[in-house]
């Protein structure tokens, strides 16, 4: 394979990662319903509940000491023993909607391609899951993660069922880890249907003093 060939495919086989896919975590969503048109509203301990579920809670104000400016530094490998790509890049990372979820802005490259990309950060009260959305402008598709915390937060391991550009099932960890106030890190690993790992992205972060 041609030095040329070899930088186009290995510049596609991240695309397909940091974009998990045109489809991907869609295909594998529940069909939207159509809103009920009966209303139900619930009384006493339940409404309460209900009420303090859709407000920041305890694992939201945690999620708030990660607002920040950040340099990036990312690691992508195209398949077990390869290689590894290395790239710099900044991210802006700040609460909205009242602190509920955590905007994250990156800007980066990799194999010499700039991209942006937006991310959005969260703790659903009622499912009691973390929760994530990305997008880029590697794609046009939105990535929908989910995952869990043994550690209050510290590790969460988010896990979605998606598909390479050739329609074969993959599936797709991110792996967030808080090293300490000023780091945290962010894995991902595809892996196949057959268990067989795939291309992998670590990306560091770094808060600018």
């Amino acid at each position: 394979m041609s030095p040329r060939m070899r930088k186009r495919v290995l510049r596609n086989l991240a695309a397909l990662l940091l974009a998990a896919s045109s489809a991907a975590g869609q295909a594998h969503m529940p069909p939207a319903k159509a809103p009920s048109q009966t209303i139900v509203i619930p009384a006493g301990k339940e409404k309460q509940a209900e009420m303090e579920a859709t407000e920041a809670g305890a694992v939201h104000r945690e999620l708030t000491k990660r607002a920040g400016v950040y340099s990036t530094r990312s690691r992508f490998i195209a398949q077990p023993g390869a290689q590894a790509e290395e790239s710099a890049g900044t991210a802006v990372i700040s609460m909205v909607l009242g602190g509920r979820f955590l905007l994250e802005e990156i800007v980066g490259g990799m194999m010499g391609q700039a991209f942006q990309g937006i991310r959005l950060w969260g703790y659903n009260s009622q499912s009691m899951q973390y929760e994530t959305v990305w997008t880029y402008t590697l794609s046009t598709a939105m990535l929908m993660l989910a995952g869990t915390s043994s550690d209050a937060g510290k590790t969460v391991t988010y896990g979605a069922a998606v598909e390479d550009a050739k329609g074969a099932k993959q599936v797709l960890t991110v792996v967030t880890r808080q090293m300490d106030d000023e780091q945290f890190i962010v894995e991902m690993k595809r892996r196949a249907a057959d268990g067989k790992e795939g291309a992998s992205l670590v990306t560091t972060y770094t808060r600018k003093k």
